[in-house]
């Protein structure tokens, strides 16, 4: 917002040191000698009394340049009273009233010195420049007015800083959550693929044991029907079939006795052999006998 524009009205200064008046330490740059007006504070009360001035009016300006307006009426307070410090010495003149005695008021309360220093009061017996003396007070004040400023600028800056570090390490957080979170979804989705394989693998892993049980279950069945087959033939007396179930015993007996297996526990021992093969004798093995031999050396 620029500097220029309406001037400052009469109601408007009344009101700025009606509110200085009220809240005296926030006119000074140094907030140590009040710790309750920290900068916050002090922000904060600056942007109450710049709306309700602006909203009086003519002159609008932002809490800032409130702040620099309050600090040249400071300046020309400081002005006033160096000038009539030097007529009082010269001719005894009175105290500074007024809108500059209200401001020097303020001033006193927040322990500031408001006095003008010893070295800028004429020495007597000595003559000093009229025209010098004012203009070493001007530069003075100016001097104080320029520290005041300049002290309040790096208050501020202070805070701004302070405000930027914060957003900062704000901002730190949310990005070290927000990856956190990102790393804890990726962990969960991992643990859900993991659940999802482990299931499938078990699901494969019981239609195995299914076939399997099932593989069992038709070996038993095919078992069974052999036993089956087996004892129906217990009454079958077909001496074809009994040839040939000796033939092939004798043939398996030769076979193990060729290559040195032991036969004495053999049902076929108790055959008696023909001199071309043939079996004499029936009574010793019977037929089923005979066939549980013969599928038991296959």
């Amino acid at each position: 917002m620029s500097a220029k524009g309406p001037r400052v009205s009469k109601v408007q200064r009344d009101m700025l040191i009606q509110f200085l008046e009220q809240h005296p330490y926030l006119g000074r740059s140094c907030t140590e000698v009040s710790p309750r007006m920290t900068a916050a504070r002090k922000k904060q009360l600056w942007q109450e009394i710049a709306t309700l001035l602006n909203q009086q009016g003519p002159a609008v300006k932002s809490p800032q340049l409130w702040r620099n307006h309050w600090a040249k009426m400071v300046c020309g307070a400081r002005k006033e009273l160096a000038r009539s410090t030097s007529e009082r010495n010269a001719t005894g003149g009175g105290r500074v009233g007024g809108v500059d005695g209200r401001v020097l008021d303020i001033l006193e309360r927040t322990g500031a010195v408001v006095t003008t220093p010893p070295e800028y009061y004429p020495v007597p017996d000595v003559p000093q420049p009229r025209r010098r003396q004012p203009r070493q007070l001007e530069e003075a004040v100016c001097r104080a007015t320029a520290e005041y400023v300049r002290q309040g600028q790096c208050a501020d800056a202070r805070a701004v800083a302070d405000r930027k570090f914060h957003h900062k390490m704000l901002e730190q957080n949310r990005r070290h959550h927000e990856a956190q979170m990102a790393s804890q979804e990726r962990l969960e989705n991992q643990l859900c693929r993991l659940t999802e394989e482990v299931g499938r693998l078990r699901h494969v892993q019981q239609q195995r044991l299914d076939q399997e049980r099932r593989a069992n279950d038709c070996t038993q069945r095919l078992l069974q029907q052999l036993l089956e087959a087996l004892a129906a033939l217990k009454d079958i007396e077909n001496p074809n079939t009994e040839d040939v179930a000796a033939l092939r015993i004798r043939e398996i007996l030769l076979h193990k006795e060729k290559n040195g297996i032991d036969t004495k526990e053999s049902p076929g021992r108790r055959v008696t052999w023909g001199s071309k093969g043939e079996v004499t004798r029936w009574h010793t093995v019977s037929p089923p006998r005979m066939l549980e031999f013969y599928y038991s050396t296959l």
